[in-house]
């Protein structure tokens, strides 16, 4: 891999999937970009992609724990998603029906995990409940490289408002395209800053951003780790309190 193959990687975590833009920003033709992101299919760095929904979107309560212990493959039918961290920590985003099967299912995962919690972060946001935009999540999700001509004719709307709707849900944080990379054969950094100070000096790097009244959950990615040191330094030099830690493997789930 390559510093183009790199951004290519960056921006897609940026919802950047369109030749045009990554031809234009690169400055190579559409055809060299097409021509890359086959390459890293073929080398199974991009495994696919998923669809990630705000929980809250789909009429679920949901709170993000940091677990103390290496993930051991657990899977669980109540998380949204999970990610690994090299230092020893799992963060799972844990989602239930109310308040006491949130909390129910948060002690499953440290019952059979046997570990400890080491964080935890409650987001809950009241999200009016929207019968085209659930169809229009529906559809996207079961294949994310649906166009928009595709979902007007399956939705009977006009390009334009799904387009306006697409771009709400996306601009809102509400859905995200995120790429399943291999993350060693990658070279990207995924990080994750947990934080008790409000903080932005990552926030060009999200992929992921929730917050309850007092703490903040960023996840993250960089092309290298030096944008990461420079941003870390200026967070220190004004005395926020955060936690930094770095990703090896992360899955997002399917949520009914």
């Amino acid at each position: 891999m390559d510093r183009i193959d790199r951004r290519i990687i960056v921006e897609l975590f940026k919802g950047n999937d369109s030749l045009q833009y990554l031809s234009k920003i690169l400055n190579i033709s559409p055809q060299a970009v097409h021509y890359r992101l086959k390459n890293l299919e073929k080398q199974g760095i991009i495994k696919g992609f998923k669809i990630y929904v705000n929980p809250n979107l789909l009429g679920y309560l949901h709170s993000f724990i940091v677990i103390k212990g290496y993930d051991n493959s657990y899977e669980f039918p109540f998380i949204a998603s999970k990610f690994s961290c090299i230092e020893g920590y799992t963060i799972y985003e844990v989602i239930g029906k109310n308040v006491v099967e949130l909390e129910e299912n948060e002690r499953k995962i440290l019952s059979i995990t046997r570990g400890e919690k080491y964080m935890e972060i409650y987001i809950n946001d009241s999200i009016r409940d929207n019968p085209i935009e659930r169809r229009i999540i529906s559809y996207i999700r079961d294949d994310p490289t649906v166009t928009l001509n595709e979902l007007a004719t399956k939705l009977n709307l006009s390009i334009r408002k799904i387009s306006n709707k697409i771009k709400k849900l996306y601009n809102s944080g509400l859905i995200k395209k995120i790429p399943l990379l291999d993350l060693q054969k990658s070279n990207a950094s995924m990080f994750s800053v947990f934080s008790y100070d409000k903080m932005n000096e990552f926030d060009d790097l999200k992929i992921l951003k929730f917050s309850d009244a007092n703490k903040t959950l960023l996840i993250g990615v960089t092309e290298n780790y030096t944008s990461i040191i420079r941003r870390v330094k200026n967070a220190l030099e004004e005395n926020k309190k955060f936690i930094l830690s770095i990703k090896y493997d992360y899955y997002i789930y399917e949520i009914e």
